[in-house]
């Protein structure tokens, strides 16, 4: 065996050494690594503020006052995570640790699809995959709001079926809106008018006079856009959408208090 053989399986041999001994040496450190901070980051903090960093430090200042200056792996990151998704607006934690001595904090908030007011002026969020959540006092959301002559859903309402996610990827949750069909029509509703982009920019309020006369109330103008039941929605909101624009073209919608959705292949107006 040559010289410079020799010198290549030396060279490996020392470099397996100091790998191994640069794992023992980290295992063994890491069995007694101390949290010296906090990392908190709200990952979607730009679109909502339900939750923020400066709340998440408080709950854990309030609930785990120790975190700071325990063995990193003496702290039940289950728990922890646990416990945050009790706050109101997460929607998904993943509490983590590294070699550096931070114990960080990775958060999604729940994003809401709309806001229910009960006729006993109870409040809470639904959010895109059908969860009800409390209303917040330092932050509201721009969404439309949900009235009338309804109660407050409770948490068996709308209930998971099932989920699913894989790393740092927040969960996938799909809804069974099973309880109660008006409830799931309503929700499927709301989901249709926020994906279109004319329908989110034109109303601003749903009012539940009753499951049979559903109404639609514009964020611009003082028409009442009486829907009726929720059967076809999607047919009469074409029908509002031909309608308006033969309206916007005379600009004869003023005109009008009260446009009427419910009766087939006609729209009827009451004028003021």
């Amino acid at each position: 065996m040559s010289w410079k053989s020799i010198l290549a399986l030396s060279v490996v041999f020392a470099s397996l050494l100091v790998l191994i001994f640069g794992v023992s040496y980290a295992d063994t450190q890491s069995k007694f690594l101390c949290c010296t901070a906090l990392d908190i980051k709200v990952l979607d903090s730009a679109q909502l503020a339900f939750v923020t960093p400066t709340r998440v430090s408080r709950f854990l200042r309030d609930h785990y006052p120790d975190l700071i200056g325990r063995r990193l792996l003496e702290i039940n990151t289950a728990e922890l995570e646990d416990a945050l998704k009790s706050m109101s607006g997460v929607q998904y934690v993943q509490v983590y640790y590294g070699v550096d001595g931070l114990l960080r904090f990775d958060l999604k908030q729940r994003n809401p699809l709309f806001r229910i007011v009960s006729k006993t002026e109870e409040s809470c969020y639904v959010d895109h995959a059908g969860y009800t959540f409390p209303v917040d006092r330092y932050y509201a959301a721009h969404v439309p709001l949900v009235t009338g002559n309804i109660g407050k859903p409770d948490g068996e309402l709308l209930r998971l079926s099932d989920s699913a996610f894989t790393g740092l990827v927040p969960p996938k949750e799909r809804v069974s809106l099973c309880k109660e069909k008006n409830w799931e029509e309503l929700f499927e509703l709301l989901l249709f008018l926020e994906s279109d982009s004319f329908w989110r920019s034109q109303f601003a309020q749903v009012y539940v006079d009753s499951w049979s006369r559903i109404e639609l109330i514009p964020r611009v103008g003082s028409q009442l856009i009486v829907l009726g039941s929720m059967d076809n929605y999607r047919y009469k909101l074409n029908k509002l959408y031909s309608f308006y624009c033969s309206l916007i073209r005379d600009e004869r919608l003023e005109q009008y208090a009260v446009i009427d959705l419910q009766y087939s292949n006609q729209v009827v107006c009451q004028r003021r």
